[in-house]
């Protein structure tokens, strides 16, 4: 290869093995000169072959190197044979990398994977992108002492439930921006297969976004409240904003996306309708009743503040429940439905909890409604328990890159 001056790197079996399975990959493709993308590819199937022969055990074969090179990397493509045999000229990219090579293979992916996500390949030549990873390198080294090492992947536990696992997959993430004051938009979608034996009536989704030191960069929680039917599939999209630099952080090259969701099968129990009372602050008691089996109301009221300024009262509903299981209840929704006395809906109030296993709480509702509309209304109030029935949590590895001409973000799994 004529790639000017050589250093001993160009010379070592584990390069010429690199260039051998990437002139495989340009044959394969089809492709008539060497390209830093090819090079890559190669290096990795290299790394890879010599790790699987028991011959190196280097990191160049990582889970995020593989993402970059992933759209050569067909089926097949772990089983090529090398090629030695074969004379390819090298693209202007490459020559520039090679004209004064790195010491390392590990320091020769970092530019190769630098120049194929674009981050400074139209900026500037080889020596530049070597120059960069130096100083990322040196700052890295920098941070060690004071920080928590980064890792290629966050360890997180599978749940330790009882429940059955259903498919649960983030399906996408996306970016929209950056806007004037560098802030991005992150769309992530997850999607909720119940191919479980039960319908899902309520789904708690926990989702949260890692840096490569486990540092919690987003933390976000929703709830799917439509009824997922066995064998099919809902999905829950969080929406959020994050300053672009600190979601690229220290860390460029290591990301994670991890959701945690809870299915429930909800059972209810209506616990009467109940007169508003005429006088301000006089508590009416409520009936002791039963989500059967899940849930206990061991007491009860219901009362209704003075008239403010704005002629409105509040009312409120407050219930002291126990939870009979040794099960977490991750929802109890209180509902109450005023009514005048021709039986118009004035206000529809509803809240949520979540209750510990056993615990003994209060839950608790209330709204305000026109002082005048309240002579003879009345509460129709309704007490529901989500049971979980099944869980599940998913990870999603990869890195951050940045386009260095529109500084669009992107989050690429591998």
């Amino acid at each position: 290869m004529g790639t000017g001056r050589e250093n001993d790197l160009l010379k070592t079996e584990e390069f010429l093995s690199a260039v051998a399975f990437a002139k495989a990959l340009a044959l394969e493709r089809k492709e008539g000169q060497l390209t830093p993308r090819l090079l890559l590819g190669g290096l990795y199937l290299a790394s890879l072959r010599a790790k699987t022969d028991g011959k190196d055990d280097s990191a160049i074969a990582s889970a995020s190197l593989r993402g970059t090179v992933a759209e050569l990397l067909t089926p097949g493509a772990e089983d090529l044979t090398p090629v030695d045999d074969l004379k390819l000229p090298l693209d202007g990219a490459l020559k520039g990398i090679l004209r004064d090579p790195p010491e390392t293979l590990e320091e020769l992916a970092e530019v190769l994977a630098e120049t194929v996500r674009g981050d400074a390949i139209q900026q500037g030549s080889g020596e530049q992108l070597r120059h960069e990873v130096s100083l990322r390198r040196k700052a890295s080294a920098g941070r060690r002492s004071d920080t928590a090492g980064p890792a290629d992947r966050i360890a997180i536990a599978p749940l330790p439930s009882e429940w059955p696992t259903f498919d649960l997959a983030i399906a996408g993430v996306s970016c929209e921006g950056p806007d004037d004051e560098d802030d991005t938009a992150i769309e992530i979608d997850v999607h909720l297969h119940n191919d479980t034996d039960q319908d899902f009536d309520y789904v708690d989704v926990q989702l949260l976004v890692l840096d490569s030191h486990g540092f919690v960069l987003e933390e976000r929680s929703d709830t799917e409240q439509e009824t997922i039917a066995v064998g099919e599939t809902g999905s829950v999209e969080f929406r959020f904003w994050r300053d672009s630099a600190t979601l690229v952080g220290n860390s460029p090259n290591g990301g994670q996306v991890v959701a945690r969701a809870i299915a429930c099968c909800t059972d209810e129990t209506f616990l009467g309708k109940v007169a508003v009372p005429k006088l301000a602050r006089t508590r009416v008691a409520l009936e002791p009743g039963e989500v059967e089996g899940v849930l206990k109301v061991v007491s009860g009221f219901l009362w209704k503040m003075m008239p403010g300024d704005d002629q409105e009262c509040e009312i409120e509903i407050r219930l002291l429940v126990q939870n009979l299981t040794d099960k977490y209840l991750p929802m109890v929704a209180l509902k109450a439905s005023i009514t005048d006395k021709q039986g118009t809906e004035l206000t529809d109030l509803e809240s949520h909890d979540a209750i510990l296993p056993g615990a003994l709480t209060t839950v608790a509702v209330s709204g305000s409604v026109k002082a005048r509309k309240l002579s003879g209304a009345k509460a129709l109030i309704t007490l529901q328990a989500g049971r979980p029935v099944a869980a599940a949590i998913v990870e999603l590895s990869g890195y951050w890159s940045r386009n260095a001409r529109t500084k669009k973000l992107r989050f690429n799994p591998g």
